[in-house]
């Protein structure tokens, strides 16, 4: 369920998994900074299972300006202290437990039905969980495990915290969902595009990726990031280029369900789609999308 690496600075990891039904690698080529990085691996397994080891591959190095990698929503997210990490297992209904340091198990906490993603507050007190099945949020007590239960919406799927808030995304409402931690009141900022799914911070934004290329009017599709402005709760549209790959050199990029910003870029694993087929027919160009 979860690939840790134990890596030097500027060595890059590979990540190996099930991604969308087949064999396939996930490079991300960049600087790796100490305490070991924790990567998850979508092939989720039993909630309290053994870490896998990642093995370094070659690939080109980051500028120091890009080197920051900032919080963003994941199945997986390490304590600020590096002492544990919490894995979301969407099959259990809950939550994994591990010691950082030696990957080993060390309990389970359960939160609502099918958790996607996890994040812990930047004082490490907070545990929050998107539960994906009834569309809630667990706030959890990392000391006492104490859980509070917050229903935001539908199909809650992306979760961080950001500017004193938990933000939820919510793919079955097409909208975001601001929840104060303290007195658990949601404020929601609906009019996104389709399905709504991963978050990460950009200085006083957030990017917001979409699971599935929209649909034009002239029959094709394009595909879009949603840039919020979290204070002001506006939010504005950045279609992205196609993924072109040797059969399809016009395939859209579709499935974006995680997202990482890293100084000024933003990296999404993304397959890709025809613009004349429905935007759920995969038909290739896996890969890693960067944009700027």
């Amino acid at each position: 369920p979860l690939v840790i690496h134990d890596a030097l600075p500027g060595t890059p990891i590979q990540v190996r998994g099930n991604v969308f039904s087949s064999e396939t690698d996930l490079r991300l080529d960049g600087h790796v900074e100490p305490p070991p990085t924790f990567v998850a691996n979508r092939a989720a397994g039993a909630p309290v299972g053994p870490m896998v080891v990642a093995q370094p591959v070659a690939g080109p190095a980051f500028s120091a300006a890009d080197r920051t990698v900032t919080a963003h929503s994941s199945g997986v997210v390490v304590s600020p202290d590096g002492r544990t990490v919490y894995a979301a297992a969407a099959d259990f209904d809950g939550v994994g437990v591990f010691e950082g340091s030696s990957g080993v198990p060390r309990s389970f906490i359960p939160a609502g039905r099918g958790p996607s993603s996890v994040a812990v507050s930047p004082d490490g007190a907070t545990l929050a969980v998107a539960n994906f099945g009834d569309g809630t949020v667990s706030l959890i007590d990392t000391r006492t495990t104490a859980t509070r239960v917050i229903k935001v919406g539908s199909e809650s799927f992306g979760v961080i915290f950001h500017a004193g808030k938990v933000v939820v995304t919510l793919s079955g409402d097409d909208a975001l969902a601001f929840v104060d931690p303290t007195d658990g009141d949601v404020e929601l900022l609906p009019g996104l595009p389709p399905r709504p799914r991963a978050l990460a911070v950009y200085g006083d934004q957030l990017v917001v990726t979409h699971q599935l290329a929209l649909p034009l009017f002239n029959g094709g599709l394009s595909a879009v990031l949603t840039l919020v402005h979290a204070g002001a709760r506006t939010h504005r549209q950045v279609t992205l280029p196609p993924v072109p790959s040797a059969h399809f050199p016009t395939a859209i990029p579709n499935l974006m369900d995680s997202v990482v910003v890293r100084g000024h870029r933003a990296y999404i694993p993304s397959a890709g789609v025809i613009p004349d087929r429905p935007a759920d027919a995969v038909v290739g160009g896996r890969g890693l999308h960067q944009m700027e």
